[in-house]
């Protein structure tokens, strides 16, 4: 797009430029190979990675996977509602957690519709509990989630303890609940 505030016949300029005879350099051929094959698995790379979604079993506008570096930006629209609750694992003590005492509310806008997001904070939010009150703290989080206007449903197991979910490439599969309600356009849900 911003050749267009070039002058017209910038592309006979570089033609010319390229044609003028230069110094003769020697490469090895082994360079110039391994410099072509690093080149060809850059530009492939690049184009089958918006592509990876297509991999995935699971609903990735639900599960975020593949999300990011994508080519699915904008196609889906997210509302959820959060609630954190904590359990200290040696007196079963437990509680509510507001997390907009840790984060702001913009980060907590993101973090409520995004999985690994969830995950994340949970992890932060038991470390910094044991690091201010003592103790293990488990971290479990309600979590309602309406994707392109379906009625909502969970979107994270509220039953296991997110922080300890070990660190992975992958979230493991029981971090999530199914998408089960069908996408009805003519008929959104609504309060």
């Amino acid at each position: 797009a911003t050749t267009v505030f070039f002058e017209p016949s910038w592309p006979r300029v570089l033609r010319i430029r390229s044609r003028r005879p230069r110094a003769a350099t020697v490469q090895p051929e082994a360079t110039g190979l391994a410099l072509r094959w690093l080149i060809c698995s850059y530009v492939l790379f690049q184009m089958l990675l918006p592509w990876r979604h297509h991999l995935y079993r699971c609903n990735v506008n639900w599960t975020e996977r593949g999300h990011y570096f994508s080519w699915h930006m904008k196609l889906r629209d997210k509302k959820s509602v959060c609630k954190f609750r904590y359990r200290e694992k040696t007196t079963g003590r437990t509680g509510d957690l507001n997390i907009l005492d840790y984060i702001s509310r913009e980060q907590a806008s993101h973090a409520t519709a995004d999985p690994e997001m969830i995950v994340q904070l949970s992890r932060f939010l038991s470390q910094r509990m044991a690091r201010e009150h003592g103790g293990d703290y488990e971290i479990f989080v309600l979590n309602i989630t309406s994707l392109n206007g379906r009625r909502p449903e969970p979107l994270v197991n509220s039953e296991l303890d997110l922080a300890s979910v070990p660190h992975s490439f992958f979230l493991p599969s029981s971090v999530y609940t199914p998408l089960t309600e069908p996408l009805n356009p003519l008929n959104p849900w609504s309060v």
